[in-house]
């Protein structure tokens, strides 16, 4: 089971297909129109001010390890012929989309926005950080996924990664998104505990920590 892509990832793109449907606005219908043609979106606008920040946009291997960074709407990122003992580094990359179609040792996304990662097989493990509105995609399997410092992450599993260990830290607003157990069935979602209640032992002076479940 897999999601479709473009279900998966549609979020990403609607900044402005909301004035999609709007009526457009002619000359004549405005008396303010000295600066109708200077006018420019937000998205555009934010895109700009991102690449001003930003350094040079980069995909390419060096070595064994892939670089891509610095990319702002982009839905295409594919890399071409990843290996086994290939690494991936993603960073800085805002409103896009990469593909990983292959098996690499291991990846790592850094102060990302808005972003899909779709990947296959992975070696040692997939590590989040400093991130914002992630969503991860595993289509085979993957041993170990670590969340650090990261609200919003989405994790879709394949059947063949159930038995991940997912270990998150300083992160809130992510869940765990399960396939159907039979075709035809709904997927499940569970959300990652954000809260814990700690109590302290008087007899052997040992704390205990659970999680504080909210019933309602």
């Amino acid at each position: 089971w897999a999601p479709p892509t473009a279900a998966l990832f549609s979020e990403l793109n609607r900044e402005g297909a909301v004035t999609s449907g709007l009526k457009k606005v002619t000359r004549d219908m405005t008396n303010k129109d000295k600066k109708v043609n200077s006018v420019v979106t937000a998205k555009e606008t934010q895109a700009t001010a991102n690449k001003a920040k930003k350094g040079a946009e980069k995909l390419e291997l060096q070595g064994n390890k892939w670089v891509i960074e610095n990319f702002d709407l982009r839905q295409d990122l594919t890399l071409e012929n990843p290996q086994r003992n290939h690494t991936c580094y993603i960073y800085k990359c805002d409103n896009c989309v990469v593909t990983i179609p292959a098996k690499v040792n291991s990846i790592a996304v850094d102060s990302c926005s808005k972003l899909g990662l779709i990947f296959q097989d992975v070696v040692s493990q997939v590590e989040v950080v400093n991130c914002k509105s992630v969503q991860l995609q595993v289509t085979g399997k993957v041993p170990a996924i670590n969340v650090d410092k990261t609200s919003g992450c989405q994790v879709f599993l394949s059947n063949s990664s159930l038995d991940v260990e997912i270990i998150t830290a300083k992160t809130d607003e992510m869940n765990i998104v399960l396939p159907p157990v039979n075709e035809g069935d709904d997927i499940t979602e569970f959300p990652v505990p954000e809260q814990f209640k700690t109590t302290v032992n008087p007899a052997n002076r040992r704390t205990r920590t659970e999680v504080v479940e909210h019933k309602g």
